[in-house]
């Protein structure tokens, strides 16, 4: 054997042998009894004999058993009901847990596996389902149903203790659904989270939470609820709002079907249409607006008499005028919206913005068009169409007034189309514009352009734009 192997092997002799040297001193400084064997240790076998271990000798080797049921001092902070007594509570509230049942008026609950039930004595009035998100399913034997504020039009929704306080009454024709959710906060699409809620005998009662705890385990989470009993009366329910908010309701008739209608119609003319799209549910019936409304958010409007006020969109929306606009009334608006009248437009519209702006009869008033607006009416013109800067103007009736019909702005531009026949010599009496170019179905003038004729920039005959158009 060389020189280097024997060096090798004297110098891993002394590693192990350094090392059973510092594992024996380890062992005589351990305590003694922590040097004796266990209990049921075999020397001659590597395993535990569970069979001959003493459990009182050594309580590390415990047969396993069920983990300890959690009680009130358990000190991970979750408590056992069952060791628990029950709650008492204020008049007009209630704590619930999963799994508990309660009845208007009692001062304690029932748990799931309560053997004394005399609080709920001829039945319950609730039962708490589920609790998590900040909500609270309660099963309802005697029905229930959820509370929903006015449509806002101007204004902030309430906040649930406002909903609480304005909820004066309930409706005698109360759902008779078995299950209902409250909710912790007023939700975007009108519903408060407050719900009513019928007793087995026949009263009514208004609730909404309070507080909440969270906690990982279902069983240790819990809801305080506040209650109050309501007298039920015809049409009854309604939240009444503060005198400075504007409220309206949902519209019986099918707009949503006739706003798409429209759209597809519009569509197959110049312009654009796109203004007119609204979804399901954002419609908003106001039967009389308050004078001088000014409307400060995207709000899409239904207008169910005459206009015969002042109106102002400030951030866009959509106005549906069913019953048309009088003499005396203005609308306004100042970003991109979408204005629909039926019947007669006898007032004023002013567009500081791009739109589509569709009057389903006559235009006997004003509409003032900017920044890429486009106009369709349907009836005959006999007001005033002031254009400027892309403005797409569509009318489909007749022109009354050949030379008072159209103004046209400093920066003008855009497009007019007339359907039907129009002949040269009523042409040359519109005010026409450098800016403007105007379409005419039919005419004595020969089809195609022609350049700087009656001040139009061209004046175009028969183009193709007439092939889509609805018949």
């Amino acid at each position: 054997m060389s020189d280097a192997h024997s060096k090798v092997m004297m110098i891993s002799v002394g590693f192990v042998a350094g090392a059973l040297c510092l594992a024996f001193v380890s062992w005589l400084n351990w305590p003694a009894e922590d040097r004796t064997q266990p209990a049921g240790f075999d020397a001659h076998s590597s395993a535990r004999t569970t069979s001959q271990v003493d459990p009182a000798a050594n309580p590390a080797f415990q047969p396993f058993v069920d983990a300890p049921q959690r009680t009130a001092d358990s000190g991970d902070g979750a408590v056992d009901r069952r060791d628990t007594q029950p709650l008492v509570f204020a008049p007009g509230e209630v704590v619930l847990r999963i799994g508990d049942r309660y009845r208007f008026g009692s001062p304690t609950v029932v748990a799931d596996n309560a053997t004394d039930t005399s609080a709920v004595k001829g039945g319950h009035d609730l039962i708490c389902f589920d609790l998590r998100g900040g909500r609270c399913v309660l099963g309802t034997p005697g029905g229930s149903e959820q509370v929903y504020h006015p449509r806002i039009v101007v204004g902030n929704p309430p906040t649930q203790p406002e909903v609480f306080d304005a909820l004066l009454d309930a409706p005698d024709d109360l759902s008779e659904a078995d299950e209902v959710t409250l909710y912790g906060s007023v939700s975007a699409n009108e519903r408060t989270g407050v719900v009513l809620i019928r007793a087995r005998d026949g009263r009514v009662y208004k609730a909404r939470i309070v507080e909440e705890e969270r906690a990982t385990h279902a069983l240790d989470r819990s809801v305080v609820l506040a209650y109050a009993e309501l007298p039920t009366v015809p049409d009854g329910g309604a939240v009444r709002m503060s005198s400075d908010v504007v409220t309206g309701v949902e519209p019986v008739a099918d707009i949503y079907t006739a706003l798409r209608d429209l759209r597809k119609l519009l569509g197959k003319m110049p312009g654009r249409n796109h203004y007119l799209r609204v979804n399901k549910g954002q419609l908003i019936q106001l039967d009389f607006p308050p004078h001088d409304l000014v409307v400060t958010k995207d709000r899409h409007l239904v207008l169910g008499a005459p206009l015969l006020t002042s109106l102002q969109l400030d951030h866009g929306g959509l106005i549906y005028a069913e019953a048309g606009i009088g003499r005396a009334g203005e609308l306004r608006y100042s970003r991109n919206a979408g204005v629909v009248v039926l019947g007669e437009m006898a007032g004023n519209i002013t567009a500081k913005s791009s739109g589509t702006i569709c009057i389903d009869g006559n235009l006997t008033g004003v509409v003032r068009c900017q920044r890429g607006t486009t106009l369709v009416v349907f009836g005959d013109l006999y007001g005033t169409v002031h254009v400027d800067y892309r403005t797409t103007v569509v009318v489909r009736g007749e022109i009354i007034r050949d030379g008072e019909w159209l103004q046209v702005g400093r920066r003008g531009g855009g497009d007019i189309y007339l359907e039907g026949y129009y002949s040269r010599d009523r042409i040359e009496n519109f005010p026409g514009s450098r800016a403007m170019t105007l379409h005419v179905e039919e005419s004595d003038l020969k089809k195609g352009r022609h350049s700087r004729l009656a001040g139009f920039r061209n004046v175009v005959v028969g183009d193709r734009a007439w092939n889509k158009f609805p018949q």
